[in-house]
């Protein structure tokens, strides 16, 4: 009431709109006293929110006080006055609705400006933009405020490029930039180049090194930048980058000890250890000298690249070693299995040349028991003991020296020595003696300390489940999902440990578990920049198998080519056995011409493979052609690319190359194995020359090699296919005298020969007899062979008999249905026909017997439907094919036209011909 009667009483000197506004903004974001305000001058002066300074302090002053509706109403009431909110209006209202923390309204006057526009002012962008980065919401602002190609101020866009950069968000700042460019802007200021630059070198993405060029030209490139981006280099293994990096500041003069320290992270996170110790020498040229820290690095690189020699340098030149330069001492003399050296460095110490305490002790006694000295450790051991010294680190770095060596009673001892004494063994400890059971074979116990470990509260951890899952073995499928269980429960991130991630990725390739194999992968794939080289290369095993050799590619590229990651001869293998694998022959060689000369001694496997690739295309002479460049090469040959070799020229058929070079493995000093020779006889027997299978046959029983049922499979199969019985005979007779114990194959093969024979009765007795004198199980396959002798023996009931068996079996597959089949066709049954037919879909109201996602070949329903149009059945084809349509059975085109035909008569039935003969499969 003051105010207002002041304005009042000096009407003429005050009674305006500037004066007011001026009161106004005095009260900004008092709400109850801005709207008695308002409403005094307006009533009594007649003083309304018009524009200018007084429409202006009320928007701003209504904002902040929060009130977002009575900011609309005055708006509102501004345009139907005819006057509209000036740009200084919004600003207002933007900042003030910031200031009350209303980041909503604040972007819709942004919006609104835009919509009208008005610029929006730089300050108020920034500050919208840092609410929205402050709130999580940096995307969703940033595109409801910067549509399209809009450009920010330099400001602003630094404010999202930072959020960017902290939150590792490259997709927004990707289009950050693309916007920026695009916008009447252009170019991107160096501020921003050099956050965007951190952002992708975080990421390991390949768009940094166009970036990087751009920053350099903007000569912005000072040490600390090079530091950072040398840093985020190192984290995401961006190795190509980070050398880039490295030759711009060695051209321009200043490599400092901080940027030679980074750039050995940068190594040795890739692995490149001998290139982080090369990095030693350079320093010295340069005149720079490493610290501290730097010489304990160097000590444990040299260690870890085998450079013996330079990390005894490194170790006698560093200052007086601190603790972690001694840990890193004795690592490398544990590494080098230099167990006097470790002795001799902890009387060093003890005389007061350095750190010793407690630590120390147990860095010493696990670089004794790594060197393999375990008289020396538990002597040290029993040291500490006697003064009392000993801690759990103690107990734990002994016992795992002592299961190491196998020694599973003196673990045992110690584990309850450790109790006795006070000390509760941990999980280190329990994964040393899990470790030990699964070394000894016996994974029963090693499940046993696991369930001891859970009983005491222990939960297991990735080691754990790392020895688990080795331990599994292919045949025991029930080990293998209790051993996931235990991951599933253990709350471990597969991902977190390039250990663990590698083995769990193995063993679901190795048993084919497919769906935890995508899901772990597609973690895999988000944080591809910090994988090792072992975990790329299982990950391309594991594509591999999943039959996805682009992704297989795609890696590759990523960490190769885009990191300029030096890959090892296990990853380049994995690559090149997976576009083999996928028929990727060609890509497969030129890859390998491009890497080979890399890996001198692994070449051998690979060489392998590739031939390999040959074989399974068809393509012998280039296999030949390869095994010509082994020889000019001088790479030394094992039996398996032999083995390799051979059976390409066999699979082509070139059996006088495959001869060839089976005689020439005798001549570079290598015996051919059970492989070489039966995939020999293979060849020989497929081409019909049994004689001289027999020859090669005698020659492996002669050396012993004639030890499983491959072979004799092979040449009972050659002699039963081109009709060589006397032969066959034989065959068996030294099965039975060498006690090669038969294969369901085996039984099979044997079944087939003698339903040939027309010895029908003689092929049940093999059937009834091989079961219960060698152990072998006459499976579907060979009951199938069996009911397919019965009907070339025109025994129609006792194949009949036989289905019977593998129905009781369950195992009556769509090749058994087949067969029974077409034996009730040949000898004219259609009854029997029509009733396996319905059996076989579970027509009419019957059980299916076929296996879900198995059909009949058509051959087989066309041949039953033939019979029947020749026995003047068209109703009954008719209803049968109501029936197929009822029960969803698929019938191909071809197929469907034909059965038509034969339902309306407009094809023939056969006639006086009779039912078709067709030869059994």
């Amino acid at each position: 009431e003051e105010v207002v009667g002041h304005f009042d009483a000096h009407r003429g000197a005050m009674g305006n709109a500037a004066t007011a506004a001026a009161a106004v903004e005095a009260l900004s974001g008092e709400h109850g006293l801005l709207k008695e305000l308002h409403a005094a001058l307006s009533e009594r002066l007649g003083l309304r929110p018009l524009g200018g300074h007084f429409g202006e302090a009320l928007l701003g002053g209504l904002a902040a006080a929060g009130e977002v509706d009575s900011v609309v109403a005055a708006c509102a009431e501004m345009e139907a006055s005819g006057h509209r909110v000036s740009p200084r209006g919004y600003a207002l209202m933007i900042k003030n609705f910031l200031k009350a923390g209303l980041l909503d309204p604040a972007l819709s006057q942004a919006k609104a400006m835009r919509k009208r526009g008005i610029l929006v002012p730089p300050f108020a962008t920034a500050l919208l933009l840092q609410a929205a980065c402050d709130s999580g919401r940096a995307a969703e602002v940033y595109c409801g405020l910067a549509p399209g190609d809009y450009g920010l101020p330099t400001e602003a866009l630094l404010v999202v490029l930072d959020d960017c950069c902290r939150r590792g968000d490259v997709e927004l700042a990707g289009r950050v930039e693309r916007a920026q460019r695009a916008s009447g802007v252009g170019s991107v200021p160096p501020q921003a180049l050099a956050q965007l630059l951190k952002i992708h070198v975080a990421a390991g993405s390949p768009r940094a090194m166009d970036l990087w060029p751009e920053l350099v030209q903007a000569r912005r490139v000072s040490e600390g930048l090079a530091v950072t981006l040398l840093s985020r280099s190192a984290d995401a293994k961006f190795l190509r980058f980070a050398e880039e990096v490295a030759r711009h500041m060695r051209q321009q003069g200043v490599m400092t000890v901080a940027l030679y320290g980074v750039l050995m992270k940068v190594y040795g996170a890739c692995g490149l250890h001998g290139r982080a110790c090369d990095l030693y020498g350079e320093m010295l040229t340069e005149g720079v000298e490493p610290d501290a820290a730097m010489y304990s690095s160097l000590v444990r690189f040299a260690s870890e690249c085998g450079r013996t020699d330079l990390w005894r340098e490194l170790s006698q030149k560093s200052p007086t070693p601190d603790l972690p330069n001694t840990v890193s001492l004795f690592k490398a003399l544990g590494r080098d299995r230099d167990a006097d050296g470790v002795a001799a460095l902890l009387r060093k110490l003890r005389s007061g040349g350095g750190p010793c305490d407690l630590a120390i002790f147990n860095c010493a006694l696990d670089a004794l028991v790594t060197a393999g000295d375990l008289e020396q450790a538990q002597a040290l051991f029993e040291e500490l003991r006697g003064a009392n010294a000993p801690d759990i680190v103690t107990y734990n770095t002994l016992l795992k020296g002592i299961c190491l060596r196998g020694d599973w009673k003196s673990a045992q001892a110690l584990m309850q020595q450790m109790e006795r004494e006070g000390q509760q063994p941990t999980d280190i400890s329990y994964n040393s003696m899990i470790n030990c059971a699964v070394s000894a074979g016996n994974t029963r116990q090693a499940w046993l300390y696991v369930e001891e470990m859970e009983r005491k509260g222990i939960r297991p951890d990735r080691f754990t489940v790392a020895i688990m899952l080795k331990a599994v073995r292919r045949d025991n499928a029930s080990d293998l999902q209790r051993t996931f269980r235990l991951l599933d429960s253990s709350g471990v991130d597969v991902t977190s440990e390039a250990v663990l991630l590698n083995t769990v990725l193995e063993a679901c390739v190795r048993f084919r578990e497919t769906g935890r194999l995508e899901r772990i992968l597609a973690s895999c794939e988000r944080s591809i920049g910090s994988l090792s080289m072992h975990t790329c290369a299982a990950m391309i095993r594991a594509y591999s198998m999943l039959q996805r050799p682009d992704k297989c590619w795609g890696l590759w590229l990523s960490v190769v080519q885009e990191r300029a990651l030096e890959p090892n001869a296990v990853t380049l293998g994995c690559m090149l056995d997976a576009l083999v694998c996928a028929g990727r022959v060609d890509e497969a060689v030129q890859l390998f011409r491009e890497w080979k000369g890399k890996f001198e001694g692994a070449t051998t496997v690979m060489y392998s493979t590739l031939i390999k690739g040959f074989a399974s295309t068809g393509r012998a002479r280039e296999a030949m052609e390869m095994w010509s460049e082994i020889r000019a090469a001088g790479v030394p040959m094992n039996v398996v690319v032999y083995n390799t070799l051979i059976n390409a020229q066999v699979r082509a058929g070139a059996i006088q190359e495959a001869a060839q070079v089976f005689e020439s493995m005798d001549r570079t000093g290598l015996a051919p194995d059970a492989i070489s020779f039966a995939t020999l006889i293979k060849g020989h027997a497929a081409a019909g020359d049994l004689d001289t299978c027999f020859e090669l046959f005698h020659r492996m029983r002669r050396q012993g090699l004639a030890k499983d049922s491959v072979v004799y499979n092979t040449l009972l199969d050659g002699c039963t296919r081109h009709n060589r019985m006397d032969l066959a005979d034989t065959v068996v007779h030294f099965l039975e005298k060498d006690g090669v114990a038969p294969s369901s194959f085996t039984l099979g093969i044997i079944v087939k020969m003698h339903g040939k024979r027309r010895q029908l009765d003689r092929a049940f007795e093999v059937v009834e007899a091989y079961p219960v004198k060698f152990g072998v199980a006459a499976n579907a396959q060979c009951l199938t062979c069996l009911m397919n002798a019965c009907i070339s023996n025109g025994a129609l009931p006792r194949a009949w008999s036989v289905f019977d068996q593998l129905r009781k079996m369950g195992d009556t597959d769509s090749k058994a249905c087949g067969v029974l089949l077409n034996g009730c066709v040949r000898a004219g049954r259609v009854d029997e026909a029509l009733q396996l037919l319905e059996e076989a879909y579970g027509l009419n109201g019957r059980k299916r017997l076929l296996p879900h996602g198995q059909e009949l070949m058509p051959e087989n329903i066309e041949d039953v439907v033939r019979l029947m149009a020749a026995r003047s059945m068209q109703r009954e084809i008719g209803q049968l094919l109501s029936q197929f349509g009822a029960a969803r059975v698929p019938l191909n085109g071809r197929l469907l036209n034909s059965l038509l035909g034969y339902a309306d008569g407009t094809r023939g039935g056969g006639g006086s011909h009779g039912p078709p003969r067709r030869d059994l499969p």
